[in-house]
């Protein structure tokens, strides 16, 4: 991800969520989407020695997804920005596609963020397996 876009992108939502952004939100949302469109990869925070995070890689690296990979043992700002989205902890695999960070997901997970956020992303012919009746259970009863 291109470094000035990502600044930038942090400073509107900062505004935003503190509201000094004036004017027209449609034009805020606007920009947000127009990043969005011109991203060329999903960030994937990662950690040496976590099996979590080489199995999640394995499996989309097999599909085409492509990643920007950032190891947060050598990037301190990836590990705050995991911390920012995981409780104040260092959970990893952590995903952040578009407007969306998710943490520790599965293969699914990330490709149906992708199918909302950044389907132009999605490599063609790749679709989210199905969700089993157990999986579908599980989300219903977790609040998903």
């Amino acid at each position: 991800m291109d470094p000035g876009r990502s600044v930038c992108v942090v400073v509107i939502e900062r505004m935003f969520s503190h509201g000094r952004v004036t004017g027209n939100n449609g034009e805020v949302t606007r920009v947000l989407i127009d990043m969005a469109e011109t991203t060329d990869a999903i960030d994937v925070y990662w950690r040496p020695g976590c099996g979590f995070c080489m199995a999640l890689d394995r499996q989309l690296s097999r599909m085409q997804v492509p990643m920007h990979k950032r190891n947060i043992w050598d990037d301190p700002s990836a590990a705050e920005f995991v911390r920012q989205h995981a409780n104040g902890n260092e959970t990893v695999p952590t995903v952040h596609i578009g407007e969306q960070v998710l943490v520790n997901p599965t293969p699914n997970d990330v490709l149906r963020t992708m199918q909302e956020q950044v389907p132009h992303l999605v490599p063609e012919g790749v679709e989210p397996r199905p969700e089993g009746k157990m999986g579908g259970a599980v989300r219903r009863l977790l609040g998903g």
